[in-house]
């Protein structure tokens, strides 16, 4: 037993150590002193908004640095005009939107690392997104660059005939995209109905600016605070690293106790769980309806890699808000929908408008909320989980009540319904998603003015299919300027990018090694594709080096269950990853292993079309390609639809293309070194690019029965195209017979 004279200096101790701890527990929340929780339910706020007067709205606007408080939390972000989330454009049809964009960032890191990687943090432009008007010139032109210090003059000609709804504005430089945005560098835009046009329904004007503006509810929704492990991919701390943001900006010279030793790395700290999106810059935002009274929602996604999946939930009395789909990316639906999942998904960069009713008092959320159910659609596709907006519903009658619209505004002419289209002549391309942040088997170009993937005639009726071999990832793939309508989800036979590092091992023997091979199994490619059957296919990608053998077959008995989205559409479970048939988007769900026809007629504009994926993580390291739409009745010969002769969603010789009979095997593929030479043909369905092959054949007679057992060894399945296109077969059987 300890003397008394030490027991009372023990005490002394933990009394003295405790009263340390109170203290610091007693200090105020800071950026030195950081807390787990932050005040919220600040009165919702409306963002700024810019009025077009006289058919004409004059704006400038400014990128600068400023410091952004959230509760306790003090931190330095890029913004428009001094704010997280810019001020809202509200215009009509006909207006023109003239743009003056001050880049007042200052200058950019030294060590610039290049095309398809994070760059240039200060470097910046601008995208009008989801707006049918010009890419060239001055207006939507992704390929300006405002650079520190200077300025760029935009203007902006909205149509008559562009529909009313809710679009977005954000930067658009390839290599600062995404951290732009998610930064908070993004805006509403709103094209506003005309209230007294006979098409606008009653209900939908009594809730609709520009005459019921107090019931048009802005909801920007931004990823202004993912910070922690839960955010990934897009850990805003370490994209400012990797993209060498200043170090002022990173919160490293904030130290804080504990071990985390400094605010930095306190917020990539997951216990800390600071992992949360904002609304119009708002933390959990708290909004007061009447009961019984109808709101108009805009919902904007407006961040760079993360999926929200809405609904609304009842805090106090259990029962639930009417809430419809009107609107998906800035089109009205035929009529107010009821979600078939009890959800919306709203993909980066997507937006969907609803009408919301709640006819009880109490307290309601505004919620993203990760389902299980839809993993089948949405695969590991990075999806936030939390709360957005808060929803007090207080009593009192409502002088007149509105029930939902019986229908809605008609989309414009130049979106007809394309469906049924029978044997109309018509260009076909495929857009794969591809290994390495790529598409169509290569990552965008160091110089976009190179590299035309696919040429358009003005007024031409597109057919693309867009094809997903990723088991694992959805991406959500944006076309600018002519938003598109979906057509049907097909079965997906094409190849699956393997991954060794996220595959069991191939199963054709111990540890991988095929049965007749002795000694170490060869090493294997990062990366590559193979068929359905875990087989090496001979078509891969731009930069591929397949190092030693062929690889053994993949075991890819964990990711077939992906397959099957042609009649999954229509039975589940997942139906949130899948656009509706007869939808027109601009932004689209391509789940895993799934195969999905798009169609749209390109109207209006010429000029070069940007194509990528709008996880922004993805499209900044060059998930993109270029279209060109030229004018009625010009050439579309040049465009450069294969990689190296290789066709997007081919994996063997004999593989389907459009409008190519038959793909060459890979004896006549030409060297990675030099670009194709391509010819252009019409037919009388589509527009087809065929590539010279590097090899000519000896014309000789052929023996037929010995032609025959060639085909059906080579081709089995191939039959119908051999009677499509007999000479390409006799082509392929010569120059096997000539070495």
């Amino acid at each position: 037993m300890l003397p008394l004279s030490s027991l009372h200096q023990l005490v002394s101790v933990i009394l003295f150590i405790a009263s340390l701890t109170l203290g610091q527990q007693s200090l105020p929340c800071s950026n030195t002193n950081p807390c787990r929780r932050f005040r919220v339910d600040e009165l919702y706020n409306e963002p700024t908004f810019y009025q077009s007067r006289a058919r004409r709205l004059d704006i400038t606007m400014s990128v600068e640095m400023a410091e952004i408080r959230f509760d306790w939390l003090k931190i330095w972000r890029r913004t428009y005009n001094g704010a997280i989330g810019g001020p809202t454009w509200m215009v009509y049809p006909g207006d023109t939107l003239n743009l003056r964009l001050e880049n007042k960032l200052g200058p950019n890191p030294v060590n610039d690392t290049g095309p398809n990687t994070y760059h240039k943090p200060n470097t910046t432009n601008i995208h009008v997104h989801g707006l049918h008007i010009s890419p060239e010139g001055i207006s939507d032109n992704v390929f300006l660059t405002v650079e520190p210090g200077a300025v760029q003059q935009y203007q902006f000609n909205i149509p008559e005939h562009h529909p009313a709804g809710t679009y977005w504005y954000h930067p658009h430089f390839h290599g600062s995209g995404n951290f732009q945005v998610s930064g908070g560098m993004a805006g509403l835009i709103i094209i506003q109905d005309n209230p007294y046009h006979f098409d606008t329904p009653y209900e939908l004007r009594m809730v609709s600016c520009p005459l019921n503006c107090n019931h048009d509810m802005q909801m920007l929704i931004q990823p202004t605070l993912q910070y922690n492990e839960n955010a990934l991919p897009n850990i805003f701390g370490e994209i400012q690293e990797q993209i060498q943001d200043d170090p002022l900006f990173r919160n490293e010279q904030y130290a804080v106790p504990g071990a985390d030793g400094n605010l930095a790395q306190w917020l990539f700290n997951t216990t800390n769980e600071v992992n949360y999106f904002t609304v119009n810059g708002q933390l959990k935002p708290r909004m007061y309806f009447r009961a019984g009274q109808m709101k108009r929602l805009r919902f904007a996604n407006a961040g760079g890699a993360h999926a929200l999946e809405l609904e609304v939930i009842s805090l106090s009395n259990g029962r639930k808000c009417e809430w419809r789909e009107i609107a998906l990316d800035g089109v009205y639906l035929p009529s107010p929908r009821v979600s078939r999942t009890g959800q919306s998904l709203v993909l980066p960069g997507g937006r969907v408008d609803w009408l919301l009713r709640c006819d009880y008092q109490g307290v309601y959320q505004i919620v993203s909320t990760v389902k299980p159910l839809n993993n089948p659609t949405m695969g590991q596709f990075d999806r936030f989980s939390g709360v957005l907006a808060t929803v007090q519903v207080y009593g009192g009658s409502v002088a007149f009540p509105l029930d939902f619209p019986l229908t809605l505004p008609p989309r414009p002419q130049y979106m007809p319904d394309l469906r049924y289209v029978g044997d109309r002549e018509r260009d076909q391309f495929v857009v794969e998603m591809g290994t390495r942040d790529g598409l169509n088997r290569e990552q965008f170009p160091a110089d976009p003015s190179i590299r035309i993937r696919h040429k358009m005639q003005l007024g031409r009726l597109q057919e693309w299919t867009f094809v997903n071999p990723n088991p694992f990832l959805l991406h959500p793939m944006h076309i600018h300027v002519n938003h598109f309508q979906v057509i049907s989800y097909n079965k997906y036979d094409g190849p699956i990018i393997y991954n060794p590092a996220f595959f069991a091992p191939p199963d054709d023997g111990p540890g991988g090694m095929p049965q007749n091979q002795t000694g170490p199994p060869p090493p294997e490619p990062v990366e590559r594709f193979v068929d359905q059957n875990g087989d090496y296919c001979e078509y891969q990608y731009d930069g591929f080096m397949l190092e030693g053998q062929t690889p053994a077959r993949a075991n890819l008995s964990s990711v077939l269950n992906m397959l099957g989205h042609d009649t999954r559409y229509y039975t589940g479970p997942g139906f949130l990853g899948y656009a509706e048939i007869g939808e027109y988007r601009d932004t689209i769900p391509i789940p895993p292993l799934s195969n999905v026809t798009i169609r749209f007629i390109p109207t209006d504009y010429t000029g070069r079309v940007l194509v990528h994926c709008h996880n922004t993580v993805h499209s900044d390291q060059g998930m993109l390609l270029n279209a060109e739409i030229v004018p009625a009745g010009s050439s579309t010969a040049g465009a450069r639809v294969p990689s190296n002769n290789v066709y997007p969603g081919t994996c063997h010789p004999g593989d389907w293309y459009p409008g190519v009979p038959n793909l060459p095997p890979p004896s006549t593929i030409a060297s990675t070194t030099t670009e194709p030479t391509t010819t252009t043909t019409e037919s009388t369905t589509t527009t087809t690019t065929t590539t010279t092959p590097t090899t000519t054949a000896t014309q000789q007679p052929l023996d037929f029965l010995a032609f025959a057992t060639w085909l059906l060894t080579n081709y089995p399945t191939n039959l119908a195209d051999y009677f499509r296109n007999p000479n390409i077969y006799h082509d392929l059987y010569r120059q096997s017979l000539s070495g």
